[in-house]
């Protein structure tokens, strides 16, 4: 049985969502990070959805409301993981995925489309997403399936070389010169 959970106000990163991306090897797959405050009202109910999808699987590895160390668990700290970014400090993250399209929706559910030329990472989502156990490979732990993302509002731009505007002086238009450069 899945676990759907709808998580608020939350930040994308790695947006993969209108079309799948693969490294080397790798299948290809929708895909993005979502980052969330630790104080967020929603990150111990996302948590505890955690651990009761863990529960439901390994329910003698599973004791005192905590994620046994010997179990995957996708709610990372960016504290520990990415000292040195800035977005990361004081929050949790965690991945997701799907092999089919998530379901991409403008403020006002209509559709999103990539043509909206909205949702980059740094923006604000809401996100819909379902938890499962898994087992392959002596890995074990819980994932969690990417299904719909609905864009909130805009957010400080996450990696790419940031805005350019201000290296340039504004200049006159020089006439084309049909000399030969070289």
């Amino acid at each position: 049985m899945s676990e759907r959970i709808v998580l608020h106000d939350v930040r994308i990163s790695y947006a993969h969502v209108f079309q799948p991306h693969a490294f080397e090897g790798q299948e290809p797959k929708y895909s993005a990070q979502f980052i969330l405050p630790k104080d967020h009202p929603e990150a111990k109910k996302f948590y505890t959805a955690l651990v009761e999808k863990a529960k439901e699987k390994w329910p003698a590895k599973v004791a005192n409301g905590k994620f046994p160390g010997s179990l995957t668990c996708p709610l990372r700290d960016g504290d520990a993981e990415f000292e040195d970014r800035e977005e990361y400090q004081g929050c949790y993250f965690f991945n997701a995925r799907s092999a089919k399209r998530p379901q991409l929706f403008q403020p006002d559910k209509s559709q999103l489309t990539e043509d909206d030329n909205l949702l980059f990472s740094g923006d604000y989502v809401n996100v819909s997403v379902s938890l499962f156990a898994y087992d392959k490979g002596g890995n074990r732990g819980v994932g969690v399936a990417l299904l719909g993302v609905q864009f909130k509002r805009k957010g400080e731009p996450l990696g790419g070389p940031g805005d350019c505007t201000d290296d340039f002086e504004e200049e006159e238009a020089e006439a084309a010169a049909n000399d030969d450069l070289f």
